[in-house]
């Protein structure tokens, strides 16, 4: 795997000005996977806080591995994971579990403009005509993932313009450097392109980087999608 060096970040006093909202700019690809993982697993080992256990309210779980080779802030990688929907005072919404980026400038302008509390990671992928594999490394661990192709290769257009939005919103926690005294910000991601399916081959979690979604027996079939 060829290895994109990032230098440590040790407190969010090195992130450099955010990049204000609207990020207009966005563009690469993706690999989408779906899980349906049992309730009584969540809540006892998803590392869910005590205000999640309390407010989940179910709901299919994801990762996504993403490559923006442009956006606004530059072009950086992005693993994230949702572990279903939470109860808030506005509905009940997706929030972001965990999510790591490869630069500074990522985190910064996510942490400010949607409270996604972003953590420096370092990516590295190995993309060949079968596929592609990816490795997450943090001081918390390291997570790798694996993809194929399906065997069902075509591709269709998707974008999120065709959803409502109850499906798009996704509710975070307001982080302190927003400044803001609601409990929660709410943001509405936009995208559109080309999917078509693909297989996880294999997803392996260390430490406490990311819940280990390969646990066997505690999820049904998972689908995974490509997007670019």
């Amino acid at each position: 795997m060829n290895a994109i060096a990032r230098a440590p970040l040790t407190t969010l006093t090195d992130l450099p000005e955010p990049i204000p909202a609207p990020w207009n700019r966005l563009s690469g690809w993706g690999r989408i996977s779906v899980f349906l993982p049992k309730r009584e697993w969540v809540l006892d080992c998803a590392g869910l806080s005590d205000w999640e256990k309390d407010h989940y309210e179910g709901g299919p779980a994801l990762t996504m591995l993403v490559r923006y080779f442009d956006a606004d802030c530059g072009p950086y990688d992005e693993l994230l994971c949702m572990m279903g929907r939470f109860r808030t005072g506005r509905g009940v919404y997706p929030k972001i579990h965990r999510i790591w980026v490869s630069t500074k400038e990522s985190i910064s302008g996510g942490r400010f403009n949607w409270a996604n509390k972003k953590e420096l990671g370092q990516f590295s992928f190995a993309e060949s005509a079968q596929g592609v594999s990816a490795l997450v490394e943090s001081e918390k661990g390291s997570v790798a993932l694996s993809y194929s192709k399906h065997l069902l290769s075509f591709k269709f257009p998707v974008t999120t313009a065709l959803s409502t939005k109850n499906m798009r919103l996704i509710a975070n926690e307001t982080l302190p450097e927003q400044n803001r005294p609601e409990p929660f910000c709410y943001s509405e991601p936009e995208a559109k392109g080309w999917c078509q399916l693909t297989k996880l081959r294999s997803f392996h979690a260390k430490s406490s980087m990311l819940p280990d979604l390969s646990t066997p027996g505690l999820f049904e079939p998972s689908q995974s999608r490509l997007f670019d």
